[in-house]
């Protein structure tokens, strides 16, 4: 363990997001596997945990951001559906077909994630017929378009009642899938790579540049630490990837866990661009890309300049072929022992 080591956290996306609530986890898990006691911690408004070890240390804060985004569930009827529409087409542009035909495994992510799609897309309009049915109009177009109204709320009715669409949702609900879940988040992919702006007319990245930029400033003192350690997981990988690109303002080392850069290299080409600015970066000292060999939805850094800084790390969560598809690997990275001792580089 360094002698004094500030990491910060930028988590991957949550479907009850809490602030704190995976470095929670991840500080259960290091008392618990690694053995190092942990006390809390406040500074400049950010909550966090102290382990010490000696005269070591490693403090480690989380820089939560879904409270700067705008889910797509939450916004209003047209929006949803034509966001919707720019999801699907993004999803089936040829460098998407290109990308999922190198891998078998990409290949079944990506038709959950469009069979879940499709779901929501059917429940999301159903609900919409409905409730148009019950929209109260001025008394001249309301009279006119009232037996239309009917008819498109009765139509909904029939959709929610379609029996292959109920035992759809018994199912799902079940194996513990939400539709809501992958349009949320293939809106938030969706608009970060296209930085497209929020309700505000803010670009999505210059919310969560400015997020991380301000949590590496008010965090760090050199007085106070030797180094800092930039931890993103899951879609956290893409948002640290940005930030340092664009400059950080002070060095970090990078750790990325369960990143899918791969997959949305093959997608998004100009992501190249992002890595190589990273790697040649003032504000990068080494890269550690950790993915596990049984999640399909993360894998390698392309690595195409051949950059000595970055270092890709196999780890095997241990999860089971059938669990695979659920995505239940993607979850499990700080509960895997060597995951943790990377993280807090800790020797036992």
């Amino acid at each position: 363990m360094p002698e004094r080591v500030l990491l910060l956290l930028v988590p991957g996306y949550a479907e009850t997001p809490k602030r704190n609530r995976i470095l929670g986890d991840l500080k259960d898990q290091a008392e618990i596997q690694l053995g190092i006691s942990s006390a809390s911690i406040l500074y400049n408004g950010y909550a966090g945990y102290r382990f010490q070890s000696g005269a070591s240390r490693v403090d480690i804060f989380e820089l939560f951001w879904q409270d700067v985004t705008e889910p797509l569930c939450g916004k209003k009827w047209y929006v949803r559906l034509f966001s919707g529409l720019l999801i699907a087409l993004s999803w089936i542009n040829p460098r998407t077909i290109l990308a999922i035909s190198r891998s078998f495994a990409w290949l079944l992510a990506f038709l959950l994630g469009s069979t879940l799609l499709a779901i929501w897309f059917y429940g999301t309009v159903a609900v919409l017929l409905v409730a148009a049915g019950n929209v109260a109009l001025p008394a001249p177009v309301g009279a006119a378009l009232a037996p239309w109204m009917a008819k498109a709320s009765l139509l909904g009715v029939s959709m929610q009642e379609f029996w292959v669409w109920a035992w759809l949702s018994i199912v799902l609900a079940a194996l513990g899938f939400r539709p809501d879940t992958i349009a949320d988040v293939g809106d938030l992919f969706r608009t970060f790579l296209k930085n497209s702006p929020d309700s505000a007319g803010i670009p999505v990245r210059a919310r969560f540049r400015k997020l991380i930029r301000d949590g590496v400033s008010s965090l760090y003192d050199p007085a106070n630490y030797d180094s800092v350690r930039l931890v993103g997981q899951s879609f956290g990988v893409l948002a640290s990837l940005d930030a340092i690109a664009n400059g950080l303002p002070t060095k970090v080392d990078f750790v990325t866990v369960g990143g899918f850069l791969a997959f949305l290299v093959a997608d998004e080409p100009s992501l190249c661009n992002e890595i190589a600015a990273a790697t040649n970066s003032p504000s990068v000292g080494k890269w550690i890309d950790i993915y596990s060999t049984d999640d399909w939805f993360a894998g390698p850094v392309p690595n195409k300049a051949g950059s000595p800084k970055i270092q890709s790390v196999p780890v095997n969560n241990g999860v089971p072929l059938p669990l695979r598809i659920s995505g239940r690997a993607h979850t499990l990275y700080f509960q895997n022992l060597s995951v943790l001792k990377i993280l807090f580089e800790h020797e036992q």
